[in-house]
C-alpha cells in the first residue's frame, strides 16, 4: 500500500500517491451558508397589485402557499381565508441546500467553527462569575450581621448585662 506505482517515480516510501489532489477549497463556505436563512421566490405574477401564484400544487401549504411543506407542517397562523383563495400572505419557498462533502468534510468536527463566538462566550461567563462573587460577598456580610444579632440575643437571655458592662460594651464571646 505504501509502495507507489512505478510510473510516479517516488524515491522514498510514502502515501502521497493516495491523497486526494483535487479538492474543493470552497466547501467550507457552502457549509457556513447553511446557518443563514435563504429563500427563493417562485415565479409569481402581480396583477392589479395582488400577487397570484402560477402553481397550484396539491401538496403545497394552503395557509402560505409554500411548496416545501404541507398545511399540517406549516408554521403560519391559521387564517380565516386560506392563501389559495385570498391570494394574500403568499410566502416564498425555502431553499434546500445540498452539500457534496468529501469523506473528511463530513467528519470534520471543527467545520464552521468561529473563534470570535467562543471568545464572546468566555467573556460572558467571566461577567457572570463576577456578578456571583459580588452576590456572595453581600451574603457573607449579611451572615456576619446575623451572627452579631444572635450574640446579643444570647446575652439577653443569660442576663449578661454585667459582663457587657465590665467589657466596656464588647461581647464576652
Amino acid at each position: 500500500m505504501s509502495n507507489a506505482p512505478w510510473y510516479l517515480k517516488i524515491i522514498r516510501r510514502n502515501l502521497k500517491h493516495q491523497r486526494k489532489w483535487k479538492s474543493d477549497p470552497n466547501y467550507t463556505k457552502s457549509w457556513l451558508n447553511s446557518t443563514r436563512r435563504e429563500h427563493v421566490k417562485r415565479n409569481d405574477q402581480i396583477s392589479d397589485g395582488v400577487m397570484i401564484s402560477q402553481d397550484s400544487y396539491i401538496h403545497s401549504s394552503k395557509l402560505c402557499r409554500a411548496i416545501m411543506h404541507t398545511t399540517k407542517l406549516c408554521m403560519e397562523r391559521p387564517r380565516k381565508k386560506e392563501a389559495r383563495w385570498a391570494n394574500m400572505h403568499i410566502a416564498p419557498d425555502e431553499k434546500i441546500e445540498s452539500y457534496e462533502l468529501d469523506y473528511d468534510g463530513k467528519r470534520d468536527r471543527w467545520n464552521g467553527f468561529d473563534a470570535s463566538t467562543y471568545a464572546r462566550e468566555i467573556s460572558e461567563d467571566n461577567e457572570d462569575d463576577d456578578v456571583l462573587k459580588v452576590d456572595e460577598a453581600k451574603v457573607d456580610e449579611s451572615k456576619q450581621m446575623d451572627f452579631v444579632k444572635v450574640k446579643k440575643r444570647v446575652c439577653m437571655m443569660l442576663n449578661c448585662n454585667l459582663v457587657l458592662a465590665q467589657n466596656n460594651g464588647s461581647s464576652p464571646f
